[in-house]
């Protein structure tokens, strides 16, 4: 199931199809425990992200919080940021005394978005229409890549600047970033960026018990009055027991030059250069 899931790498699908995916990989690994943390932005066109996480992986897997009730352990803020720390508490929450006896997954769900408006070569991103008006998707990423300061903004910007590169300055650069596709690159960056932090937790978390971490970043099109669709950008995997774990990332890049967008199809197409 490991293989499937990297072969839908890149691909634009329904927004229901990584989800029901993620399924499939739980079940096939017959853990003792499943748990989940899905990280977001708080953009309430993130909303049908979020559903489609909680009803075909968090209702049919997670153990009940209350009565009939699942949930996963939840991050929504502006652009989607990982909070250092917080798979300790998560991984804490779902090591249940079942999960002792054998192992669990924890399945880190990250999901940067974009504005994704038309089809094929008319594809564009970066705004769309809300309530009338046109606004930006992601705004706090926008924001970010104008310039602007702000304490969250300066917690995103951290992101793009690891191993000391400027992936904001690259994107600026219409020599090395094509403008039509700045926005969707924006979003991939920040994606992997936010999966490079949670794999750093991961690598000093000790566990209580044996546990299977599975981080998966993707970038939600949000579309506007159509069906919202998502681009799964990397799968990483770390298995730990009594110490961190180094994580194994198949995926896309963080370096915005070499990823390559392909619209001439009906559904968008990214791939490393």
């Amino acid at each position: 199931m490991l293989d499937e899931l990297h072969s839908r790498i890149g691909r634009e699908q329904p927004i229901d199809a990584l989800p029901r995916l993620l399924r499939a990989y739980a079940d096939s690994l017959h853990p003792a425990v499943v748990g989940a943390m899905h990280i977001s932005c708080a953009d309430e066109a993130e909303w049908e992200c979020a559903d489609a996480f909680q009803r075909h992986f968090v209702m049919p897997l997670l153990p009940e919080l209350k009565h009939a009730e699942k949930s996963p352990f939840r991050l929504s803020n502006l652009g989607a940021r990982y909070e250092w720390g917080a798979l300790a508490v998560a991984e804490q929450h779902f090591a249940t005394h079942a999960a002792g006896r054998s192992f669990k997954l924890l399945v880190v769900k990250i999901n940067s978005h974009v504005a994704a408006v038309g089809h094929g070569a008319e594809l564009r991103f970066g705004a769309l229409q809300r309530y009338g008006e046109y606004s930006t998707a992601c705004g706090a990423l926008h924001l970010l890549l104008a310039g602007n300061i702000k304490p969250y903004l300066n917690d995103l910007r951290s992101g793009y600047m690891l191993d000391g590169v400027n992936r904001l300055r690259l994107l600026d650069d219409s020599a090395k970033v094509d403008p039509r596709w700045r926005s969707l690159l924006l979003a991939v960056v920040n994606a992997r960026a936010q999966g490079r932090r949670v794999e750093r937790d991961i690598a000093q978390l000790t566990p209580k018990g044996p546990t299977r971490y599975l981080v998966v970043s993707a970038v939600t099109l949000n579309r506007g009055a159509d069906a919202d669709t998502e681009v799964l950008c990397g799968v990483s995997v770390a298995d730990a027991e009594y110490s961190g774990a180094s994580s194994r990332y198949t995926g896309l890049g963080d370096d915005p030059t070499l990823i390559r967008v392909e619209t001439g199809g009906e559904l968008l197409m990214l791939s490393r250069v």
